[in-house]
C-alpha cells in the first residue's frame, strides 16, 4: 500500500495496544458468554422450575445468538469512533493499567456464576429481593469492569454521549438476529427438497438404484437410506458462511476491490450448499458400501466442519491471490514467506487430522494415532530449519513449573468437584483403545509427551504471545512482558483443553513464564512436556485417562 495514501496514513493513527486490547477483550467476552450459556447453565433439573431465572436460561441458545450480535456490532459500528477518540486523546494502552479492573471483572464473574449456581439447585430462592438484587449486581458488575479493562473512564466519558445510537442499532441487529434464529427452521421446506435432490443426483453416479423420496426428505440406496432433517440441509452452513465472509471481507476492505469483493457472497453460499450436498452423498456411500456405524457416528459429526473449513480456505485463498479482487497496490507478491506458517501448520495440521480420523471412525480414532503423529510429524520436518534459533535445554526453573502445572491439573477439576458434592471417577480406556494395539498405545503416549508440547508451544507461545505485542513477532523477544500477550494466549490456550478450560489457562501462563525467564522456547517446551511425563504416569498408574486429555 502507498504509504502517501489517506487509508495508509489513518492506520498509522491507530494505537497497535488499543486494537488488540479491543480484539482479544472481545474475544474473551464472548467466551464467557458461550460458556456460560453453554457449559455452566445447563438447565437439567430445574427445566420443570418455572421461575424467572429458570423461563430465562431456557432461552439461552437465541439470547446467546442475541448477546454474540451485539457485541460483535457495537465493536464493528464503534471502531472508527474508537480510533479516532483514542487518537486526539494521545491516549496510549500501554500507559493505562489493566490488572486491578481484570482481577474485578473475574471475581464478579465468579460471583454471577455462584449466584446462579444456587438459584438453580435451589439453595436460594428467586424470589427473593436481595437474591435477585445480589445476581443483577454481579452480572452488571461484570459488564462494567469488562469496559473498565478496554478503556480508562475518560475515554468513556467521552465516547458515551455519542453512542447511545450505535448501541441501540446493534441491539435492534440483535433483536433481528433473535427472530431468524426463530424463523430459519422454516428455511427447511425451501431448502430441503433442492438438497435431497442434489444429494440424489450425485447418487446416480454410483449407484444403479437410488431411493428418492423428496415428500418424505428421504434418500440413499436400498442398503441405506437417510432422512435429511433440517439441521442438515445447509442453512445452518450457509449462515455460518455468511458471519465468516462478513468478517473476512471487513478484515481484508483496505485490500480487496469493492463492490467486486461482494461476489463472494453469492460464491461462497453456492460453494457451502454443494458441499453440504456432497457430504450428505458421501455419507450415503459410506454407509452403503463400506461401515454404517461410521457414516452415522464419526463421519455424520466431523464432515460439515471439515466441508466448512476447506470451503472457507478456499475462498480467501481466492480473495488474495486474484489480482480482479486485490487492489494493484496489494497485488505485489511479499518478498518472504509468511513467517507463522513455521508456527501454526503443525498445530492445524493436528487439528485436521484428528478431525479427519474421528470422520472415519465410529467415535474412537485411537487407531489412527500412528498415521496422524507421522503426519504432524512430517509437517516438523518440513519447517525444521526455522527452528533452528530456539535451544532445548533441560533448566531447573522450567521442570520446577512443569511439575507446579501437573499438580494443578489434578487439584483443581477435583477441588471443583468436592465443591459441587461430586466424587470424581477413573474414566478406563474404551475397547477400541485397547484394541489398537500395545504399539499404538505407546505411539500415543509418546506423542503426548514429545509432539504436542512442541506443537502447542510453537503456536502459542512461539507465535501468538509474541504476534499479541507486535505484527513483526519474530523480532520480539519471549522477555517481553504485556498483560494483553500474558493473559490473552493463556486463555486461548486454556479454550484449546475444553472442560478443562481453568487449568489449561494456568499453565498457559506457567508456560509462559517458563519461556520468559530466558527468552527460550525450549524452557517451555521442557515445561509442557514434563507436565505431560507426569499425567502419563498418574493416568497410567491410577486409570484415569482424561488425565490425558
Amino acid at each position: 500500500m502507498d504509504p502517501s495514501s489517506p487509508v495508509y496514513q489513518h492506520r498509522l493513527n491507530v494505537d497497535p495496544m488499543l486494537r488488540r486490547r479491543c480484539i482479544v477483550l472481545t474475544a474473551l467476552l464472548i467466551v464467557e458468554a458461550v460458556g456460560l450459556a453453554v457449559v455452566l447453565f445447563d438447565v437439567g433439573n430445574a427445566a420443570e422450575r418455572f421461575d424467572w431465572l429458570s423461563i430465562l436460561l431456557g432461552a439461552k441458545p437465541r439470547a446467546l445468538a442475541f448477546s454474540v450480535v451485539v457485541i460483535a456490532t457495537v465493536a464493528l459500528l464503534a471502531a472508527a469512533r474508537l480510533r479516532g477518540q483514542a487518537a486526539s486523546n494521545e491516549w496510549h494502552g500501554h500507559r493505562y493499567r489493566v490488572l486491578p479492573f481484570l482481577i474485578a471483572h473475574g471475581a464478579a464473574l465468579i460471583g454471577f456464576v455462584e449466584a446462579t449456581t444456587w438459584i438453580l439447585r435451589g439453595e436460594a430462592s428467586a424470589e427473593n429481593p436481595w437474591v435477585i438484587a445480589a445476581w443483577c449486581t454481579c452480572g452488571l458488575a461484570t459488564l462494567i469492569f469488562w469496559a473498565l479493562c478496554l478503556l480508562p473512564v475518560p475515554i468513556w466519558r467521552d465516547l458515551l454521549p455519542g453512542s447511545w445510537g450505535i448501541i441501540g442499532g446493534a441491539v435492534c441487529i440483535g433483536a433481528l438476529a433473535w427472530i431468524f434464529s426463530a424463523w430459519s427452521t422454516h428455511l427447511w421446506n425451501p431448502l430441503g427438497r433442492p438438497t435431497v435432490w442434489l444429494v440424489a443426483h450425485l447418487l446416480d453416479i454410483f449407484f444403479r438404484e437410488v431411493v428418492y423420496d423428496p415428500a418424505h426428505y428421504l434418500v440413499g440406496t436400498p442398503q441405506f437410506t437417510v432422512e435429511i432433517a433440517p439441521a442438515c440441509s445447509g442453512y445452518e452452513g450457509l449462515g455460518l458462511m455468511s458471519l465468516f465472509l462478513g468478517v473476512a471481507l471487513w478484515a481484508l476492505r483496505d485490500r480487496l476491490r469493492f463492490p467486486r469483493a461482494l461476489l463472494l457472497f453469492p460464491l461462497g453460499l453456492g460453494a457451502m450448499w454443494f458441499a453440504n450436498g456432497v457430504r450428505l452423498a458421501a455419507l450415503v456411500w459410506i454407509g452403503a458400501r463400506w461401515s454404517p456405524g461410521i457414516a452415522s457416528r464419526g463421519f455424520h459429526s466431523q464432515a460439515g466442519w471439515l466441508a466448512f473449513i476447506i470451503v472457507a480456505l478456499l475462498l480467501i485463498h481466492l480473495a488474495v491471490r486474484s489480482r480482479w479482487l486485490v487492489l494493484e497496490d496489494c497485488a505485489t507478491p511479499r518478498q518472504r514467506d509468511n513467517p507463522g506458517g513455521a508456527y501454526l501448520m503443525p498445530l492445524l495440521v493436528m487439528l485436521a487430522t484428528s478431525m479427519v480420523a474421528l470422520a472415519f471412525s465410529e467415535g474412537n480414532a485411537d487407531s489412527s494415532y500412528p498415521w496422524r503423529a507421522l503426519v504432524v510429524g512430517l509437517t516438523l520436518l518440513y519447517y525444521r530449519r526455522e527452528y533452528r534459533e530456539w535451544r532445548v535445554s533441560f533448566s531447573p526453573h522450567s521442570i520446577a513449573l512443569g511439575t507446579a502445572v501437573f499438580l494443578i491439573w489434578l487439584g483443581v477439576p477435583r477441588l471443583i468437584m468436592l465443591a459441587h458434592g461430586h466424587e470424581s471417577q477413573p474414566v478406563m480406556p474404551e475397547p477400541s483403545a485397547m484394541n489398537a494395539g500395545v504399539v499404538a498405545v505407546y505411539l500415543r503416549i509418546l506423542g503426548y509427551i514429545v509432539l504436542v508440547p512442541i506443537i502447542e508451544e510453537l503456536a502459542f507461545r512461539g507465535y501468538l504471545l509474541r504476534r499479541l505485542i507486535a505484527r513483526d513477532f519474530e523480532t520480539v523477544s519471549l522477555q517481553r512482558f504485556t498483560w494483553l500477550s500474558f493473559l490473552g494466549s493463556s486463555l486461548l490456550f486454556g479454550s484449546l483443553h475444553g472442560s478443562h478450560w481453568i487449568v489449561g489457562t494456568l499453565a498457559g501462563m506457567a508456560y509462559a513464564l517458563a519461556a520468559a525467564v530466558r527468552g527460550q522456547l525450549g524452557d517451555a517446551i521442557i515445561a509442557h512436556g514434563t507436565t505431560n511425563v507426569l499425567l502419563a504416569i498418574s493416568a497410567g498408574i491410577c486409570g484415569d485417562w482424561s488425565l490425558m486429555s
